[in-house]
């Protein structure tokens, strides 16, 4: 929970990524009264409203009670389909894909898993450097500790790409279960030049195959529009779909109605957010 100090109140947002709730039954008197339970809580602790992002290969928002809303597609590759033939993963990408991919072995780019110490050293700077260059909102920046702290997860995998020894690119990879998530990544000008990304995805989805791993779960793109060049880049990777919801609970409509008038009135800004004040 976070306060919002101006009123008094909290508010509960999921962390960066996916969230929401999981459930080990699927019967709906069950969900109706965990969820009573659960909003009697928040409003004896003065939760004034939640914000969750749900998991698109997990579908929790089935077990969600607040409103839900479909937001965007996102992208996810069928890991089991290869744990015969490791090599037959590259039959699911798409020829742009695949010719990207021998691209950076052409040019000599290779991919490592490397500890946290490695990766430490070079990637922060190189993704603040990204973000700059696509002048990204700020909700995309992250402190040195931040990634020093997920970088050390026991699951949590590192890859670098590099050419002639130095890295050029890097990227996350959070495992749970059986499943793989691509988290961050980032490259400099000769990544972008030589399609470092692609081969550290492809080494991934192997990685995922070898581990006897159910999915590589790849995410969307950058807004909804379904042209999107990141949601495209990552469709060459696998025809599969997730569908990615969000949603929200207002446990004081009084308030947080209030509040967002005064809001707007103090600083001239349109409330089209759920938590138009961090905004």
């Amino acid at each position: 929970m976070c306060a919002v100090k101006e009123i008094g109140y909290y508010d509960i947002q999921s962390p960066y990524g996916y969230g929401g709730p999981l459930s080990n039954s699927d019967d709906e008197e069950f969900l109706d009264k965990a969820w009573k339970i659960y909003t009697d809580w928040c409003m004896e602790q003065h939760v004034l409203v939640e914000f969750i992002r749900f998991h698109p290969a997990l579908k929790n928002y089935n077990y969600y009670r607040g409103e839900k809303f479909f937001d965007r597609k996102t992208i996810w590759i069928d890991c089991e389909s290869y744990y015969e033939d490791i090599n037959s993963v590259w039959d699911q990408y798409e020829i742009r894909t695949r010719t990207a991919v021998r691209k950076a072995i052409k040019n000599d780019l290779t991919v490592e898993w490397c500890s946290a110490d490695e990766f430490l050293n070079f990637f922060p700077s190189m993704y603040a450097e990204l973000m700059g260059r696509l002048a990204a909102s700020k909700y995309y920046e992250f402190c040195n500790e931040y990634f020093s702290a997920l970088a050390k997860l026991e699951h949590t995998l590192l890859a670098v790409c590099k050419k002639n020894d130095e890295p050029i690119a890097g990227a996350m990879f959070l495992t749970s279960g059986n499943n793989m998530e691509y988290h961050l990544s980032a490259g400099n000008d000769i990544a972008r030049k030589h399609g470092a990304t692609n081969l550290i995805l492809y080494e991934a989805n192997k990685k995922a195959v070898c581990e006897g791993l159910g999915y590589l779960h790849l995410g969307g793109g950058t807004n909804t529009q379904a042209d999107n060049q990141l949601l495209f880049f990552k469709k060459g990777f696998s025809k599969y779909e997730g569908e990615f919801y969000i949603g929200k609970t207002i446990f004081d409509v009084d308030m947080y109605e209030s509040y967002k008038q005064q809001w707007m009135l103090d600083t001239g800004k349109p409330a089209d957010r759920v938590l138009f004040y961090k905004f």
